[in-house]
């Protein structure tokens, strides 16, 4: 089943803000309080390392986001 071509665009541009959000969280766990430090002394959790959240969370979110706003041009 297709939705509206107005659906679409919306969906697509209500759920970018929500993938830029998810990108900027996961940044902000690399550095807590705003220190490297963290960094520096491997003191970070080894899921923040494997940017699960940048990637998954953040980056397909984007990607998917784009697709379907540009679906709705169809």
């Amino acid at each position: 089943m297709c939705c509206s071509v107005g659906f679409a665009r919306s969906l697509g541009l209500a759920l970018l803000p929500l993938a830029l959000c998810c990108i900027v969280a996961n940044l902000l766990l690399l550095f807590p309080m705003g220190e490297i430090t963290y960094i520096q002394q491997d003191r970070l959790a080894s899921y923040i390392w494997y940017f699960g959240g940048l990637g998954g969370g953040g980056g397909t979110d984007a990607v998917s986001c784009c697709g379907i706003y540009h679906s709705g041009e169809m």
